[in-house]
C-alpha cells in the first residue's frame, strides 16, 4: 500500500524556541531524511513531525489587505511567501521523494490574518497537493477562549502567546502511491469522537482513507510518560476505526500501528530516529466506526431511567408507610 519514512529528530521545546537554533533544527531533518532515502529503497514519502519546517508558510488571498496599524504590505507579505513556497521546493528535490510537512500556515485575507497549525504534502515537482489544518487547537496552549473577540488576552500572556491559532475547517484526503492518508495533528489523537468524524466525513465523500496519520511534536515533555500515553491514545485510534496509523513524534515516539492495534515498529525516546513503516489496507469493518458513542449514550439513558424509577418507587414507598 506505502512505503514511508517517519523522520523522529530530538528538539526539546526550548531548543525549538529558540531562533538561533531554526536551522541546526532544518539542517537535523534534511540530514535524517536522506540518510532515510539512502537506506531504505523505493520510499513513496518522508514524514516530518509536526511544526518542524520551521519557516513559515505565508498564502495570500486574492482580496488580502492587512489589517489597520499592520506593519508591512501585502506585497511584501507576497514575497515572502514566495519564497516560503520555493523553500519547500528546494527541500523536496534535494530528498527527490513526496514529503509531509508539519508548519506553521500564516493566511492573509481581507483585513485579516489568520494561523494555522498545518500539514502540507509537498509533490515531486515542488508544488503542495494537498494541507490540513489542525481542527481541535490546545486551549491555552494554542489559544485563548474569547482571545479573538478580547485581544487584549492576548497581550496578558506577555509574548508567550501572541496569536491564537484558527481551527481548521476543511478535510482533504492526501493521495500518496494509490493511497488515501487522513492527517491529524498532535493530541488530536486523543480525540476519539473527532478523528471518527473526519473519517466518516471522508468516505462520504468518496475518499475513505486507508491510513491515518499523525505529525506530533512531543518536545514538551522532555521524554517524560507522556510519550507512552500519547502513543497508548494511537493505539486505541487505530483499533476503534480499524485503520493503520503513522505516528511521526518529534523527540518520540514515532510509530507504526496496524489496524488491529499491534505496534509494528516505534522509535526510540528523546532520541533522533528513523521508522520505516509498510502499512496495509486493514479488510476489518468498525463497529464505532459506524456507531460511535450511541451504546455509552443508551447507556447512560438507561442508568437515567433507572434512577428515575427508584426514586419515584421510593416515594411511593414513602406514601404507602
Amino acid at each position: 500500500l506505502l512505503r514511508a519514512a517517519l523522520i523522529q529528530g530530538s528538539i526539546d521545546i526550548n531548543v525549538k524556541a529558540d531562533p538561533a537554533a531554526q536551522e541546526r533544527i532544518y539542517q537535523d531533518h534534511l540530514r535524517l531524511s536522506l540518510e532515510a532515502v539512502d537506506r531504505h529503497d523505493n520510499l513513496d514519502l518522508v514524514i516530518w513531525p509536526e511544526t518542524m519546517y520551521r519557516a513559515p508558510l505565508i498564502l495570500i488571498d486574492d482580496d488580502a489587505r492587512l489589517p489597520e496599524g499592520t506593519p508591512g504590505s501585502v506585497e511584501i507579505a507576497r514575497q515572502n511567501g514566495e519564497v516560503a513556497l520555493q523553500g519547500l521546493a528546494d527541500l523536496e528535490r534535494a530528498v527527490g521523494v513526496p514529503m509531509l510537512i508539519g508548519l506553521d500556515v500564516i493566511q492573509v485575507g481581507d483585513g485579516v490574518i489568520d494561523n494555522f497549525n498545518s500539514a502540507v504534502l509537498v509533490q515531486v515537482d515542488g508544488g503542495l497537493a494537498a494541507r490540513y489544518d489542525k481542527m481541535h487547537p490546545v486551549m491555552f496552549g494554542e489559544y485563548i477562549p474569547l482571545g479573538s473577540t478580547f485581544p487584549l488576552l492576548y497581550e496578558l500572556t506577555a509574548g508567550a502567546l501572541p496569536r491564537g491559532i484558527r481551527a481548521g475547517e476543511r478535510l482533504e484526503a492526501f493521495e500518496v502511491a494509490g493511497a488515501r492518508l487522513a492527517v491529524n495533528i498532535c493530541y488530536e489523537t486523543t480525540v476519539p469522537h473527532l478523528l471518527r468524524r473526519q473519517v466518516r466525513a471522508m468516505g462520504a465523500a468518496g475518499a475513505e482513507p486507508d491510513v491515518l496519520v499523525n505529525l506530533t511534536n512531543d518536545g514538551w515533555f522532555y521524554g517524560a510518560s507522556e510519550l507512552d500515553l500519547h502513543l497508548i491514545s494511537g493505539l486505541f485510534r487505530a483499533v476503534e476505526l480499524r485503520k493503520p496509523l503513522l505516528i511521526a513524534a518529534n523527540t518520540g515516539f514515532s510509530a507504526w500501528v496496524d489496524g488491529g492495534g499491534r505496534l509494528r515498529a516505534q522509535g526510540g525516546r528523546r532520541v533522533e530516529d528513523i521508522v520505516l513503516a509498510e502499512p496495509r489496507r486493514c479488510e476489518l469493518t468498525s463497529w464505532y466506526t459506524r456507531w460511535g458513542d450511541t451504546p455509552a449514550g443508551l447507556c447512560l439513558a438507561a442508568c437515567a431511567a433507572l434512577v428515575i424509577v427508584a426514586v419515584r418507587d421510593r416515594r411511593r414507598y414513602r406514601t404507602v408507610q
